[in-house]
């Protein structure tokens, strides 16, 4: 199924995703975290959180693995978080040079709080479609994402960050499967 594709119908889908990013990103996410007076974060903490939401307990090592930052960043980042009260750092009870990190409460409460603002953003966004554009919508979607994975790698790139608990019915999981002949394995 790959049909030519005209260089001005790529360069406005280019520009449809670009659109696309920058209204959840900065309606969806950016102005959620500058309403909540409690605590100031950044979109990058937010993405800290989120892993450790969707992983629990990690090393600092994992969690810049998986936001792809360097570990002197990872540290930092961290750093901040726990002067925030957002997540905890202790000593792994098997190796005592690496740290284990996880949400406290206030971090857990935080990332609860803005995964369901964002979830109710667009659902309002989508109750001004019809049920069949927003089917539409959901399968074009998820046929864009299948054709933009172009390997087992870049499936498990994903995944490794997109913030979604792992789940058989995942898109990702799915185009991972179509490559390997098998779902993406579990932690």
């Amino acid at each position: 199924m790959n049909e030519p594709i005209d260089p001005t119908e790529a360069r406005e889908a280019e520009q449809l995703a670009d659109v696309f990013t920058r209204i959840f990103q900065r309606n969806m996410t950016e102005r959620l975290l500058e309403a909540d007076s409690v605590v100031d974060v950044t979109p990058v903490q937010l993405q800290a959180l989120a892993f450790l939401g969707d992983h629990g307990t990690c090393s600092v090592r994992a969690i810049g693995e998986g936001l792809r930052i360097s570990f002197p960043a990872a540290t930092r980042l961290v750093d901040r978080l726990v002067r925030k009260c957002l997540v905890s750092r202790r000593e792994n009870p098997h190796d005592r040079r690496l740290a284990d990190v996880s949400l406290t409460a206030e971090g857990a409460g935080l990332l609860r709080r803005v995964r369901e603002e964002r979830t109710a953003l667009v659902g309002r966004a989508l109750s001004r479609l019809s049920a069949g554009e927003r089917r539409r919508l959901m399968e074009d979607l998820k046929a864009f994402i299948r054709a933009a994975l172009q390997s087992e790698d870049d499936a498990l790139e994903v995944c490794q960050r997109c913030g979604i608990r792992h789940t058989d019915a995942c898109v990702v999981n799915q185009a991972y499967q179509a490559f390997a002949g098998s779902g993406i394995p579990k932690p």
